[in-house]
């Protein structure tokens, strides 16, 4: 009896240790040691603005080819326990959820479960009486004419407040334009009523509808609506930044009602899933990619240079470069997509208002050079003083000899 005691204990223990390796194999630095210098010079550019801004946490992953080159977590998810960042923690991606979004509406457009020209009004009577009719590609190119929330409207104070009761705020206002697509007007409204049509369409939650068109297939496992209630593992603890720029604990917020527009929590690693997904994955189709990243026309002729989600920009050499940034209270998120060099990188960070900082751009370009078989970083030219020195040495040398 006693033996068989002592090989069960045995055994328990070592599932347990068994399992814990696990864990910390999966929570180290990951890194492709082909991809040794960009990696070592992005690390000191992220080194640096992380002490300069006073970043509490940072996630960065980065793919070449839809090969995962470097993914890391720098810094604490918890200040105060100083519990460190993990490649499993997750952020507030604020904005950034709209690509995700937008994502699951141009695939079920595909599927015909909707059309471009679906009407808002027959899901909700309320946009029967507007001046003109909006339709969901409205909603999810932002010409709708929808006003933006309130300071007080975009705080979501309360807790447990659905999608659907949150849209009541504006549902019964005008709208802005006299026509559709007059304007672009980023509004969070838009993709919040997209997200309650969603719920609508199929009778489920719209966490339910996004994870069994989008995130179910790509495999993003940690990407979760942000329920400030509920005990998420793995969520960084949200910080802000007092008058006079000191790290604080961020006010309350509950995103559940604005989960279609700026309310999912991610990982880095995630996030780059669904980068790379736009460029390499047959799930989605050469249909949907060049209509998904097409940058929106006005009438008027203007190009938007925006599109479901992302600034599209072009470089010097015409190569067209895709950014998706995501700005929230307690975090931000920064996703871009190379297709040129096909590299994508994914930052992510738990203080607000950072998302316009962040290094993406400078680390993109040690990749892109690295790719190219181009210098890292120009050599500077040495001070004048420096030279004649030099110069001095080398002829006292050659008098000696």
């Amino acid at each position: 009896m006693m033996r068989n005691l002592l090989i069960f204990v045995s055994f328990f223990c070592v599932l347990i240790l068994a399992n814990s390796c696990n864990k910390k194999d999966e929570n180290k630095l990951l890194y492709d040691k082909a991809f040794v210098e960009p990696i070592k010079h992005s690390r000191n550019e992220l080194f640096a603005y992380i002490v300069s801004n006073q970043i509490p946490g940072f996630s960065i992953a980065v793919s070449v080819d839809g090969e995962t080159v470097w993914s890391e977590g720098l810094g604490y998810a918890n200040l105060e326990l100083k519990a460190p960042i993990t490649r499993k923690t997750k952020y507030r991606i604020g904005t950034a959820s709209k690509a995700i979004t937008s994502l699951t509406y141009h695939l079920l457009n595909e599927q015909e479960a909707f059309g471009n020209d679906t009407l808002v009004s027959n899901y909700f009577d309320e946009f029967k009486n507007k001046a003109y009719e909006v339709s969901l590609k409205n909603l999810v190119q932002e010409t709708s004419g929808i006003r933006k929330p309130t300071a007080n409207e975009s705080a979501y104070f309360y807790a447990n407040t659905s999608i659907q009761k949150g849209l009541n705020v504006f549902l019964k206002d005008s709208l802005l334009y006299k026509k559709p697509e007059e304007y672009l007007f980023e509004s969070d409204f838009n993709y919040n009523l997209l997200g309650a049509i969603f719920e609508k369409k199929f009778d489920k939650r719209f966490y339910e509808v996004i994870k069994e068109v989008v995130l179910d297939t790509l495999q993003m496992d940690n990407t979760f609506v942000d329920k400030a209630l509920i005990i998420t593992d793995g969520r960084a603890t949200c910080y802000s930044r007092n008058l006079v720029s000191q790290r604080v604990n961020s006010i309350f917020r509950d995103h559940t009602p604005a989960a279609p527009s700026r309310g999912l929590l991610s990982t880095a690693d995630d996030m780059l899933k669904l980068g790379n997904a736009l460029l390499h994955s047959e799930y989605i189709t050469d249909t949907i990619r060049p209509e998904y990243f097409k940058s929106i026309v006005l009438p008027s002729g203007y190009d938007a240079s925006w599109a479901n989600g992302w600034n599209t920009f072009i470089d010097r050499e015409g190569n067209y470069l895709y950014s998706c940034k995501g700005d929230v209270i307690g975090g931000g998120a920064h996703l871009v997509v190379y297709p040129k060099e096909k590299i994508v990188i994914s930052c992510l960070t738990n203080i607000s208002h950072q998302h316009r900082d962040m290094p993406t751009f400078k680390l993109l370009d040690f990749f892109v050079k690295f790719q190219r078989g181009e210098k890292l970083v120009e050599e500077k030219p040495k001070p004048k003083r420096q030279r004649k020195k030099e110069t001095k040495k080398v002829e006292e040398t050659e008098d000696k000899e």
